[in-house]
């Protein structure tokens, strides 16, 4: 019977602190229409936006001019860093001066000057189904 309580009260537990929310990120911009979007979905600023690093990592085809995908992920703060890899090379392809000659883009629609923008200005609370727009920088 204690085993039996023990499950039951670890079950319910893991369901409390195991919150999640649905999170809808659209996608606009996406010309022309061909590649793959490598998304990557952070919660550390420290590895923020480092490929590799992603606490989770999404590749979809770019097959329609605004793209909508849908996660579901625990309670917490967020940043994306998205790029079009029209080549479908698995790399953000960059000139001689590490400026990125694919479209890109990150989350609250930060557009950074001379190096990647940081996590502090990127991250968004995600606390309940929550749908952001992220338009790709040419």
């Amino acid at each position: 019977m204690k085993t039996q309580m023990m499950v039951i009260f670890l079950f319910f537990t893991q369901v409390v602190f195991a919150q999640t929310a649905k999170l809808t990120i659209i996608i606009d911009e996406i010309t022309p229409v061909e590649g793959n979007l490598e998304l990557g979905i952070y919660n550390n600023a420290k590895k923020f936006p480092k490929e590799g690093n992603e606490y989770k990592a999404i590749t979809c085809p770019a097959d329609t001019n605004i793209k909508t995908i849908t996660v579901n992920l625990p309670i917490g703060e967020y940043a994306i860093a998205v790029y079009h890899d029209k080549n479908k090379n698995n790399k953000c392809d960059k000139n001689l001066l590490r400026i990125p000659t694919e479209a890109y883009g990150f989350s609250n629609n930060i557009k950074p000057r001379f190096t990647a923008p940081d996590f502090k200005d990127t991250k968004f609370n995600l606390n309940k189904d929550k749908t952001i727009q992220i338009s790709l920088i040419h």
